[in-house]
């Protein structure tokens, strides 16, 4: 008999694989593509093109240019391997026909030749429908959807049209090592972009609800066009939420008023948040205050490593809140090891488990644009004299009213 594929072993996982990177929409020239003796049988090339290539309804499949790209990609493949004279000698003496390359295939191909599929460029202003694998041995892990822009920033300069390397590694420790963060728990995630670390938690993790925020109007328009996509609005509610802004006071609060007026979260996520120092009092305040009113909270962050100076300045900045801060051992995977959320490892990419430090939680200053232009000025003085505390306790001391709520939650 003529070539066949192991659809239990190593052949049929080389498959798996490439169909994970291709929905995740990785730059074809990144993508392994299976061997030529496994793309050449007739069986892999049909099930290439009914899983990977075939329009049917309700099927989302990547952005037409990029289809093009890699079906082009995979012919040029397809068309040296039935060239390979010894596997066609091979082919003769077990008395079959010639391989040939499927004519799905081939007309698919053809079709978008004829077709005006989108150039370079226009293209990158596209959203994307990139699908997400959850990391697994499982033949058909869970999935999750996103629309994206990766080369498009929002309209007041946000980055979160994109889910970012950082939150790629966070998922891949969520949904691998760190579920018992998730399962049964309440959840903030800060700067969480489209949601993707939101939505993993709300749909495959089992958290119990999810406050996912962002400092874009846009970003979080867009994000909840995600959540819903992904079924998880039940779970999940979008709010804007400016670093050090009023707004946060809003997030704590309970609207229907069950839990003596507040509401309470286990765990706090983030990833890629620490762009620029500039941005630490702000940031700062907002935790200050979350902390405050769920002084149990343990916060997850995740951080791509791109300039020492500046983790060691936020990470100087918790130590003298004061939070406690755990970097956590999580193994790198390298790419060729990745089963699904598949990233670069371009950075490196720190995992950190911050929580309250034993004592009383100071109670949050009145977050107004004073209290913040005040925290600004104290955290530029002490950026020189690596000496936090003053920063942390800037800003106008909060209305009779915050405090005497606050109070209740000074002694652990």
């Amino acid at each position: 008999m003529g070539p066949s594929l192991d659809w239990c072993g190593e052949d049929f996982k080389q498959l798996l694989l490439f169909r994970r990177r291709y929905f995740q929409t990785e730059e074809p020239s990144d993508l392994t593509f299976p061997s030529k003796d496994v793309l050449k049988t007739p069986a892999v090339q049909k099930w290439v093109y009914d899983t990977m290539f075939k329009e049917e309804e309700g099927v989302l499949l990547p952005h037409p240019r990029y289809k093009f790209r890699v079906l082009k990609e995979l012919m040029k493949i397809l068309e040296a391997a039935m060239d390979d004279p010894v596997e066609d000698v091979s082919i003769l003496y077990a008395n079959e026909s010639k391989l040939d390359i499927s004519d799905d295939l081939a007309t698919c191909l053809a079709t978008m030749l004829t077709q005006s599929v989108p150039n370079e460029y226009d293209a990158l202003q596209d959203r994307k429908q990139i699908t997400y694998t959850l990391p697994s041995t499982e033949m058909w892990p869970p999935i999750i959807r996103m629309w994206e822009s990766p080369s498009i920033l929002a309209e007041d300069g946000e980055t979160g049209l994109r889910t970012w390397q950082a939150a790629l590694v966070l998922g891949t420790y969520l949904s691998t090592n760190g579920r018992h963060f998730i399962e049964g728990k309440s959840i903030i995630e800060l700067a969480g972009g489209l949601g993707f670390i939101s939505i993993l938690g709300a749909k495959h993790l089992g958290a119990k609800k999810v406050l996912l925020t962002d400092g874009s109007h846009t970003v979080i328009k867009l994000a909840e066009g995600n959540v819903e996509m992904n079924g998880s609005e039940d779970i999940v509610e979008g709010r804007v939420l400016k670093f050090g802004g009023l707004e946060i006071m809003d997030c704590l609060e309970d609207t229907d008023d069950t839990d003596g007026g507040q509401l309470h979260y286990d765990v706090l996520l983030g990833a890629d948040m620490l762009y620029d120092p500039k941005d630490f009092p702000a940031l700062m305040l907002t935790l200050q205050a979350i902390f405050c009113y769920n002084p149990g909270l343990q916060f997850l962050l995740a951080c791509a490593v791109r300039s020492e100076d500046t983790l060691d300045s936020f990470l100087n900045a918790c130590s003298q809140c004061p939070f406690y801060v755990q970097r956590l051992d999580v193994p790198k995977v390298s790419e060729e090891e990745q089963l699904g959320f598949f990233h670069d490892n371009f950075h490196e990419v720190h995992l950190y488990l911050i929580t309250k430090a034993p004592g009383k939680v100071t109670i949050p200053p009145a977050i107004d644009e004073d209290s913040y232009d005040m925290a600004e000025r104290a955290y530029e003085e002490a950026v020189v004299a690596k000496d936090f505390h003053d920063w942390w306790n800037a800003g106008r001391p909060p209305s009779d009213a915050s405090a005497a709520t606050s109070e209740t939650l000074l002694d652990t």
